[in-house]
């Protein structure tokens, strides 16, 4: 009769125990799904302080060159660069560096409608695209996102200042090579 008893006692503590196990990996299955769904959430809904990295620019800097080119719609690109970026990375801490990129993205997604998109190239260094659009249209875009940038007041850099420089171009689909024009619209930027 003890026998049968400490059995069942067994078998009862090993389901107990199957039924713990069970309930731990359905709660992890569970938080890991989530996260991934968050993720993905998070990429399609892009939110105003964040821009895509540089390897995802240069993805989508692909896709909109080989759609422009394949349905000849005009597209252009605008570059803008933070020229003294080493020199301010340099002087302040990473915490006030977060600060400003935080502030730079957020005024640049500010100014782009939902079809336009931005991205980081280096540090520093953003390529905004505008599908559809001439130079003429996008000068006006750049222009605010150059003046909102030069008006905007970093109590946390002291007498520092940041200088810009910016240039606006529309590609050649005759090129091969689509990275060649992107290095020419790099170099062709001129301090605002």
């Amino acid at each position: 009769s003890s026998k049968y008893q400490n059995q069942q006692f067994v078998i009862f503590l090993l389901a107990l125990i199957i039924l713990a196990v069970t309930f731990i990996q359905l709660f992890f299955w569970l938080k890991h799904r989530a996260k991934r769904l968050g993720v993905k959430y998070n990429s399609q809904e892009k939110p105003l302080h964040v821009l895509i990295n540089p390897n995802q620019t240069k993805h989508q800097y692909q896709i909109h060159f080989n759609m422009a080119r394949k349905y000849s719609y005009p597209l252009t690109l605008g570059y803008l660069s933070i020229t003294n970026w080493h020199e301010l990375t340099f002087k302040f801490d990473k915490k006030t560096v977060d600060e400003v990129r935080l502030t730079i993205t957020e005024l640049i997604s500010q100014h782009l409608s939902d079809l336009e998109n931005a991205g980081l190239i280096n540090e520093g260094e953003y390529l905004l695209f505008f599908p559809h659009q001439t130079e003429k249209e996008v000068s006006k875009t750049i222009d605010d996102i150059v003046q909102a940038l030069k008006l905007r007041f970093f109590a946390n850099l002291g007498e520092f200042s940041v200088t810009l420089s910016c240039s606006i171009k529309s590609p050649n689909y005759q090129d091969i090579d689509p990275y060649i024009f992107l290095s020419q619209l790099s170099s062709s930027s001129q301090s605002t």
